[in-house]
Formats: C-alpha cells, structure tokens, sequence
C-alpha cells in the first residue's frame, strides 16, 4: 500500500513535468482542455472588453522561496506568471541549483553582479533583494526580458538591477538568434546556430538581435566592474568572456554552466588566469552541469 508521502510525489509529478524545457503531460494537456472549455462558454478571449477586463483582473502572479543552500530565512520573490512556463520557471526551478543559490548567498552588498543569460531574472532577483549588490542583467530573448523587467518592480529591486536586454558574444555586431520556442521562460536559445543541447529534429525560430563584446558593453554603458559573474547561455560561454578575462580586473568568482564538450577546455583556460574550480554542479538536465570558480 503507497504512503500519503507517494501518493503525494505521484500526484506532484503530474502536475509538474519533469522533462526539459516544459513538455506538458496528459494531465496538463486536459487542464489545457478543460480552460479553453471554459474560455469558449464565457466568452474570455482577447477580443473583447469583457474578456480583456475578465483577463486583467486575473492578475497572474506566484510567490516563491529560494531556500535551497541557505542556512537561515529565505527568500520570497513574487514572479509574473500567467503561462505554463512561467509557473513552472516560478515553482520548480528556484531551488533546482542548488550550488548557484549558495554561491549568491556567498554575496555581499559591495559585490557588483554580472547575471549573463538572465532568462526571467531568477538569480539577478534574488541576489538584489538578499544582498542588496548591484545587478547587470544580460537577457536577449525578449520574451523573456519583459518579464524580467517587471519583476524587477513586483519585488521592489529596479534600483539595484540594471536590465541590458542584449546579446553578449565574442564581438559587437549583429547576429542570427535561434529561438526553441516563442513562449516566455523559455530558455536553450543560441546565438549563431541551433543549440547543440537542442534535439536534432527540434524545430527552431530565427531572428536578429544586436550583439555587444562585454568590454564594449562595459565601456559604452559605464558598468562597473564585476566582482562576481554567473554566465548561462547554452553554448557559447566561453567566445563571450576569453578575451574580456584580462580586463575584469576586479572578478574573484566565476559560475557558469558548461558540457563535457567544452568542460575541460575551460577549466584549463580558466586555471591560466588564476581561477581555481571549487564546485562542480549536478547534471541536472543530462546535458551540462554548473562549475564555480573564484581566485
């Protein structure tokens, strides 16, 4: 006979598919159902006052905690939510580094944070309002930037984080983006071809985006150096800072998500500017793995 425990793992499960990037299940696939249902019989669309009044009010936010890695209170970040995806990003996620979220906890208010692929600002958020440091956030998909850019209001933190809503890459131009999906909290984006962490049959969406070299982002915007950098861009980390590490005179940590494609080739390079590996992460998605650095 199952325990109330695994009923409750079971039932967790359904509710939250496991399978990257947010694959529904069937039972998400007949909430889907049973909404549009309801959308059809009172009239809840877009094209209407009654169903874009009815959609507002709605106002679709979720609370979460990253407790995971901290030894004392933790943290409650309020997240704009209202897609599948979202919630998800909302509710499993915020705890699922768990070596990222002691890293930050690590922080101190005179740190100047560099959050690299910021997705929806998960990290730039919780490093704002627990330590209070100042937060660049690089995000290029803007899908996901605008939802970034609001929660940095709902948790009362736009002073401390600065949003660049562009691409970083080896050099200042413009570049091919290949999106995994048009939805936000989306994530396994690539500048310049598809991403390698991608299935092979995947189906991709293209765009142009601006693309900024961090030392001309750091010159031209007047950014102040980084002490700590957190870079998660599903594939091209390394072309975005081997020629900006001798000019990051003040970076002591460094945490960036990386595959065994490239793994060791980093952490050679990495070792010849004096960076130590101290942590290596979880695979948490089968693929790549977060490692953390400092000097």
């Amino acid at each position: 006979m199952m325990s109330i425990s695994t009923i409750k793992d079971k039932i967790k499960f359904l509710i939250h598919p496991t399978e990257s990037n947010f694959r529904p299940n069937l039972l998400i696939k007949v909430i889907r159902l049973v909404s549009i249902l309801i959308q059809r019989v009172l009239f809840v669309s877009g094209k209407t006052r009654w169903g874009n009044e009815f959609i507002q009010v709605q106002n679709p936010l979720c609370e979460t905690e990253m407790n995971a890695g901290i030894d004392d209170v933790p943290t409650s970040l309020i997240l704009r939510t209202g897609h599948g995806r979202l919630f998800w990003r909302a509710t499993d996620t915020a705890n699922l580094e768990v070596e990222t979220n002691t890293w930050i906890n690590s922080f101190s208010s005179s740190d100047v944070f560099y959050d690299v692929g910021a997705n929806i600002g998960l990290y730039s958020l919780f490093a704002a309002k627990r330590k209070q440091c100042k937060v660049i956030a690089f995000e290029p998909d803007q899908f996901n930037s605008r939802y970034l850019h609001e929660n940095m209001f709902l948790n009362g933190v736009n002073e401390f984080v600065q949003l660049i809503p562009l691409a970083l890459g080896e050099h200042s131009e413009s570049e091919t983006l290949f999106l995994s999906g048009l939805s936000p909290g989306g994530a396994l984006n690539h500048l310049g071809d598809k991403s390698p962490l991608l299935d092979a049959d995947r189906e991709v969406h293209k765009t142009t985006v601006p693309v900024i070299s961090l030392n001309d982002a750091m010159n031209l915007f007047c950014l102040p150096q980084p002490t700590k950098l957190k870079i998660d861009v599903d594939g091209h980390e390394w072309a975005i800072i081997k020629d900006a590490l001798t000019c990051l005179t003040k970076l002591n940590a460094i945490c960036i998500e990386l595959t065994d494609d490239n793994e060791e080739e980093v952490i050679v390079e990495l070792e010849k500017h004096n960076f130590a590996i101290k942590v290596y992460g979880d695979f948490y998605h089968g693929k790549s793995r977060n490692l953390i650095f400092s000097k």
